[in-house]
This record gives C-alpha cells, sequence and structure tokens, in this order.
C-alpha cells in the first residue's frame, strides 16, 4: 500500500499455430501491459507478426461509435462479462462500417441544420442590434410593396437564403410585404423581389418608432422560431441515435473486443514458424499468466520471467524494455486520491505510494479549513451528483467517479469539523464538541466552555503547526524508505530530507516551539545538547560541496582546483541558509489551515450580522441564502486549492520521485 507493487518482465516464445488462442487468453486474463516495443533482428529474420491495420480499422470505428454514444450522455457498455477464450463477438466489419456511415449522415445532415439555425440566431440579434441604434440603422434597408398571393412563398423561400425579416399584411387577391434586410444584399434583393413581381415598392423610413417597434417585435419572434428549429434538431438527433443503441452497443462490443485481440498481437513478433512477446505483469499474476499460456499451448511454449529491478540515484534507463511501469495499490477509500497524486507526476517503480497519506491528509486539510455541518453537507450532494454524472458519461467516466469520491469524502470531513467546532450553517446551533473556532474567530475568546486548552487564535495556528510538523514529518519518512531503496546512501544521510537535514529541523523546532509557548528559554533544559547538535549537523554538512565537486571532477576527469576549494564554505553556507529557510516556510505555509478556518467563520458572522440587522425579512433571508452560497463555491475552492498546494509543494517536494508510467494491460475491463 506504501510501495508501488512488484512487477516482473515476462517474455514467451510460442509456437505460430498457437498465437490465436493466446492472445485470447492473454485478453482474458488482461494483465499483460504490453507498452513496451520488440526489439527486431534482421539477422534472426524477426518480423512483426500483424501489421496492425486491422487493428487501427477497429479502432477507428469503435471510437466513432463511441462519440455516438457520448452526444446523447450514454454510458460504454460493460465487456468484462465476454468470454473470449473460445471465439470473439461475431462481426461483419463492412456491415458496421456501413451501418456507422449511415448513421453519420444522417446525424450530420441534423446538425449542418442546427448550424444553420445558430447562425441565423446570431444573425437576426445583430440586426435586432442595429435597428435599435441609430447610428448603425444605416446598415439594414427596407422595402414594401404589393405581390399576387400565388409568388409569396417562392419569393419568402427564395429570401431564406439571406438575413431577411418579412412582415406579411393579407388583403383578398394580393399580400402587403414588409422586407428588411442589410444594406449589402440590396442589388441582390432587388432583383429577386423584381423577379417575383412584386409592385408598388417603396423605401421604408426605419427611424419611424412604430416601424422599429414592428420589426423589432417580429426579430424577436423568428428568433424563438429559430431556437425552437433548433432544440427540434437537436432532439432528432437525439432519437436518431437512441434508436439504434442496441445496435450501436453490439458493434462497439464487438469492435471493442477485436480492437483489443488485435492491440495484443500488434505487439507480437516472429518468425515463419514462431511467435514471441513479452511485457510487464505484477508478481502475484505470474502464476495465473504462465499457467494459462502453458494451457493454451499444451506446454508448447518456452516462458522466462526477470523481476524489475529498482534504479540508484544516478541510473538512467534507456530502453524502455528496462522501465518497469507504475501500479498502484490502495484500498476503497484512498484510491480516488491516485488522480491528485498522477496530477503532480507519476511516481516511478519501486518507490514510495503516497496516495493513503494523501487521502488522510487531504480530507483532514479540507475538514479543517471548511469545518460546517450544513455546508458539509452539500458539498457531499455535489459529490454524489458528479458520481451520477459519470454513470451516464462514456468519457473521462473514471475521472469523474474519482472526483465525486473526493468531494463526497471532503464533505463528510467537513461535517465532522463542523461538530467538532460546532458549526451549522454558519450558526452555533449545539455547542462545540473540540474547541469554539466560531467564537474565537469573532470575539478572540470562546462563547462555549470546552476541555480544548485551544482558546484562542494563536492557540489555533499553533495547531496548523503541529500539523504541519507531522505532514513535513511524514514526507521525511518517506524520503529515507526512497533512499535506502535505491541504495543512495550519501543523500540519504547528507541531504536537507535526509538524516542530518531531519535531526536539524527537529532540534531548531523544539526549542523555537519552547521559546514561542513561554516566552524564554530559561526553563528550556535541552539547550546545550540542541545547539551542540546543530553545530555537529552544520559542521557535518560542510562534506556536501567537498562530495559534489570530486564527483563532477570525476565525471568530468578533471583535476581539483583552487577556485573550488575557495568555493566550498561559500556553498555551505549558501546551503545551509537555504535549508533553514525552507524548513522555516515549510512550516509557516500550513498557517494557512488555521487562518482558512478562521476565515470562513468571520465570513459566515459578518454576513449573519447584515442579515439580523436588516428589517426586511425576505431581504435577511436572501442574504444568508447569498452567503451560504458564496461561501460554499469560494472557501470550498480555496480550501480545496490550498490542500493541494501543501501537498504539492510541501509534502511531495520533499520525497516525491516521479519519471513513472502509468501500468496499462491490455483488458476487458
Amino acid at each position: 500500500m506504501i510501495l508501488t507493487e512488484k512487477m516482473e518482465y515476462l517474455s514467451a516464445i510460442i509456437l505460430h499455430r498457437d498465437t490465436d488462442i493466446v492472445t485470447k487468453a492473454l485478453l482474458d486474463l488482461g494483465v499483460v501491459d504490453f507498452s513496451v516495443t520488440n526489439q527486431l533482428s534482421e539477422d534472426l529474420h524477426i518480423s512483426k507478426y500483424s501489421s496492425g491495420l486491422q487493428y487501427s480499422k477497429m479502432q477507428e470505428l469503435s471510437k466513432r461509435c463511441e462519440s455516438f454514444l457520448d452526444m446523447v450522455d450514454l454510458p460504454l457498455p460493460r465487456i468484462d462479462h465476454v468470454d473470449v477464450t473460445a471465439e470473439l463477438p461475431a462481426l461483419n466489419v463492412q456491415g458496421a462500417e456501413n451501418f456507422i456511415n449511415e448513421l453519420a449522415v444522417s446525424i450530420n445532415q441534423l446538425r449542418d441544420r442546427q448550424r444553420q439555425s445558430q447562425r441565423r440566431i446570431s444573425e437576426l440579434q445583430i440586426m435586432q442590434k442595429r435597428l435599435m441604434n441609430t447610428e448603425q440603422v444605416h446598415s439594414l434597408l427596407g422595402y414594401k410593396g404589393t405581390l399576387s398571393k400565388v409568388y409569396a412563398t417562392s419569393l419568402k423561400r427564395k429570401l431564406e437564403s439571406y438575413v431577411a425579416v418579412i412582415i406579411e399584411i393579407d388583403h383578398i387577391d394580393t399580400i402587403e410585404m414588409h422586407i428588411l434586410f442589410n444594406q449589402q444584399d440590396n442589388t441582390e434583393i432587388r432583383k429577386i423581389v423584381g423577379r417575383y413581381r412584386l409592385e408598388q415598392i417603396e423605401e421604408i423610413d426605419l427611424t419611424e418608432e412604430a416601424v422599429v417597434t414592428q420589426f423589432t417585435e417580429e426579430i424577436a419572434r423568428s428568433i424563438v422560431t429559430t431556437k425552437a428549429d433548433q432544440e427540434q434538431g437537436q432532439q432528432q438527433v437525439r432519437e436518431n441515435i437512441l434508436t439504434h443503441k442496441d445496435n450501436l452497443e453490439q458493434y462497439w462490443i464487438a469492435l471493442r473486443t477485436h480492437e483489443l485481440y488485435g492491440e495484443i498481437q500488434s505487439q507480437f513478433v516472429g518468425t515463419r514458424t514462431t511467435v514471441v512477446f513479452s511485457g510487464w505483469i505484477p508478481s502475484s499474476t505470474k502464476a495465473r499468466v504462465v499457467e494459462a499460456i502453458y494451457k493454451a499451448t499444451h506446454h508448447r511454449a518456452i516462458i522466462k520471467s526477470d523481476e524489475a529491478t529498482l534504479d540508484s540515484e544516478n541510473t538512467k534507463r534507456q530502453d524502455v524494455l528496462t522501465t518497469p511501469p507504475t501500479k498502484l495499490k490502495n484500498n476503497i477509500f484512498s484510491r480516488p486520491y491516485e488522480l491528485l497524486v498522477n496530477t503532480y507526476g507519476i511516481v516511478k517503480y519501486g518507490q514510495v505510494d503516497p496516495t493513503l497519506m494523501v487521502s488522510i491528509f487531504f480530507t483532514i486539510m479540507f475538514g479543517m479549513m471548511f469545518g460546517d455541518v450544513g455546508q458539509g453537507l452539500v458539498i457531499v450532494g455535489l459529490g454524489i451528483w458528479l458520481l451520477f454524472k459519470s454513470k451516464r458519461s462514456s468519457k473521462n467516466q473514471h475521472i469523474l467517479q474519482d472526483a465525486g469520491r473526493i468531494v463526497i469524502y471532503c464533505g463528510l470531513s467537513a461535517m465532522v469539523f463542523g461538530v467538532l467546532f460546532g458549526s451549522y450553517f454558519g450558526l452555533q446551533i449545539v455547542p462545540p464538541l473540540w474547541f469554539d473556532l466560531h467564537g474565537i474567530a469573532m470575539t478572540g475568546v470562546p462563547h462555549f466552555n470546552t476541555a480544548s486548552s485551544i482558546r484562542s487564535i494563536g492557540a489555533i495556528f499553533a495547531l496548523s503547526f503541529k500539523f504541519g510538523f507531522v505532514v513535513l514529518g511524514t514526507g521525511l519518512l518517506f524520503n529515507f524508505i526512497n533512499k535506502i531503496r535505491s541504495r543512495s546512501y550519501f543523500s540519504l544521510i547528507f541531504s536537507e530530507s535526509g538524516i542530518l537535514g531531519a535531526l536539524f529541523y527537529i532540534a531548531i523546532t523544539h526549542m523555537t516551539w519552547h521559546y514561542v509557548s513561554h516566552g524564554n528559554l530559561n526553563t528550556y533544559a535541552y539547550t546545550e545538547m540542541v545547539m551542540t547538535t546543530v553545530i555537529i549537523i552544520m559542521l557535518l554538512f560542510g562534506i556536501v560541496p567537498i562530495k559534489h565537486t570530486l564527483d563532477d571532477n570525476k565525471k568530468n576527469h578533471e583535476q581539483l582546483k583552487l577556485s573550488q576549494i575557495l568555493s566550498w564554505p561559500a556553498i555551505w553556507i549558501f546551503e545551509l541558509f537555504e535549508m533553514t529557510s525552507r524548513y522555516f516556510s515549510s512550516t509557516l505555509s500550513f498557517v494557512r489551515v488555521g487562518a482558512i478556518g478562521i476565515v470562513h467563520a468571520v465570513l459566515m458572522g459578518v454576513f449573519y450580522s447584515m442579515a439580523a440587522n436588516t428589517s426586511n425579512v425576505i431581504f435577511s433571508i436572501l442574504i444568508i441564502i447569498f452567503v451560504n452560497i458564496l461561501v460554499i463555491g469560494l472557501e470550498g475552492l480555496l480550501a480545496a486549492v490550498n490542500s493541494m498546494r501543501l501537498h504539492f509543494y510541501e509534502f511531495f517536494s520533499r520525497y516525491f520521485v516521479s519519471g513513472g508510467r502509468l501500468y496499462k494491460p491490455v483488458s476487458l475491463k
């Protein structure tokens, strides 16, 4: 749970005739990461087993099916229940392509109509603005005239190609038609109305208030009608896809299964009689993989596996074949937080996976900064909505699921701390179980007597510092583990986050804490021991610039120079100063945990005071609703961002080793 899962590199040679059944067995297992590219050898007459053309075709068609399902928010069907050990799902590739092409043509026609409607809406809105603006109305032109009812429909259809608004006044045998259009289309429209025998043509005065009102109302009606047509087109798209939903899902299942089958075989190489493949598997699955291959080939296979090796500090892998993928193993609670960890970087294989501690620290931090039962409940509701949204999404489904779970956990944490602080939508309905955050934040002293020793703003900040010390201490411990596993023993001892750096931090922090708590060091019993320890550590750090200089000279085949020796004291002093300032700033950064919690309480208190001083009850209620929405949105985001900031810049920077690549097996899951 703390370390990444152990991996092994498995290679196998099988007979050509067993390729199909072995491919199906590997697809059914779904544990082999074929992301490595096999090296081809012309001397041994080894070549690619599959050209990959069929695989590419399946991939293209399955992606197109996915896009149709995503248009109507339909989730992708599950395929992990498909039994591929005997036969793959039946698939007529040409039939699937024809079906998808026909559906695409009909959907594109509807989409083109929607785009035309949207363009017409935009043009009508521009025309409306120009008509109502005396400085821009000159860019428009209007005609009125009469024509036979026989030609009216044809003329209107012809004018649909232009941005034109038509008002009709019905007479017994004729229609009086008023036309508004852009000045730039005057020549063409003049020809058209003449061709359709619009008679008694007069130019309309667009500065008259009645004319402006009449055309403005007609434009508004046209916009409403066009929007209705646009929505109808969207509904037709949806109905069209839902009508073919079953066929789309069946084709996608078959295409996706064949795509994965082809993806596996695209990684195979071989000769005329044998096939070779290789990839990374978790050590825990080795027995199952070997057994499946032997069973499929009736033991006509040669299998070899090697345990992945850990990199030392100076190791630089050039070949992807030697780079094991990273497979994180976390429990159901901490697994969603892999989303946050992977945002920072992919943990290098064999190093500490911080996800478990991130799930604990992040959740606690958010709760401390956003402690409120009612508002936390709203956050939980938002998380549930994200989970519901993920089930109806074909894209980014796992991201939405993980984000939803994180939001739910943070909301629950806010509710727990809300009970501890006695905060219910910013009101103290029930006395706090831990300490009175609202009372301390608003007046500097608690309004409720509790057993807690936290009774001032300074004590809240002290709590933040203690929490920061635990987080940083955990980061230092993780760094020790990483250095030991990578056999970087010099860095383990002589580095800012190494053993000497940690002892320096602990000693200085312990003495500083006593001084802050008591105002002096007269009663501090460890002054001599701490000062002696700090001085010895500072002197030992003098080895660091010497070691780095000698290593660089050895690497570059250079002799030691006098200028390098003279630079050692300056480098030593600078590194000590940098280490001290970084530890100080990192610890001080955690004051924001308490500060944001105080701001949260103060903001709620100020707005509730405003609401209480308002004589209008309705206005008072609106203020309360507004402030809760504001705080949930603004303070919730602030708490989440600062929690991430403290993890990325203070926690991860102590030990995190990135540069890995995620384990991505070819699987039906």
